[in-house]
């Protein structure tokens, strides 16, 4: 998608990736370069996406991971005063449903940790609890070294199965867009 201005003359720029990032940095270069967008997938907006979900259909579900302050990301925030986006302020909180539903749980609140009533009696889980109290309280000094893997990290800090592949593997796997098998 060339969205470039007539009769532009200049470098031609091709920007890969209709991602946030790669629209952003055409929309920046277009009124001054000559600018195409290329995309793979037959739609723009990267892992950002929307769908209606939902008993009734009614329901708008953001279903990529997407997380913005104004902090951490200038440029956004430049990008989204230009194009006059409105910004609301929102919860963070992290859900998994593994397994096929076998095993679910939420992070917000006590009721959502045990969202499946009988995770109170599955001695995993709460191990999986104990490990991430543990890895709250203690990770990060512990994640000092940059040589250290992460099958290292979790062996020293001594978690257990259910920690790394219910917990920490699901979600790394959302912050970070990648798929659970390649983060070991």
């Amino acid at each position: 998608m060339n969205i470039a201005p007539q009769g532009l003359n200049g470098p031609r720029i091709a920007v890969i990736g209709g991602g946030i990032s790669g629209m952003g940095a055409a929309y920046a270069l277009a009124d001054t370069q000559n600018v195409t967008l290329y995309e793979a997938a037959p739609r723009l907006g990267g892992h950002a996406r929307t769908v209606i979900a939902g008993k009734a259909g009614t329901q708008p579900v953001d279903t990529g991971f997407i997380v913005f302050n104004y902090a951490n990301y200038p440029n956004m925030v430049e990008l989204f005063d230009a194009l006059n986006v409105p910004v609301v302020k929102s919860n963070m909180s992290f859900g998994a449903s593994l397994r096929g539903g076998r095993i679910e749980y939420g992070l917000s609140n006590f009721n959502a940790i045990f969202a499946q009533k009988h995770n109170i009696a599955k001695p995993n889980f709460l191990r999986m609890l104990r490990d991430i109290l543990k890895f709250n309280a203690r990770g990060l000094d512990l994640a000092q070294d940059p040589t250290m893997t992460i099958s290292e990290f979790l062996q020293r800090l001594g978690t257990g199965p259910w920690f790394r592949d219910y917990y920490l593997l699901p979600l790394s796997g959302a912050i970070w867009s990648t798929p659970t098998e390649k983060i070991l």
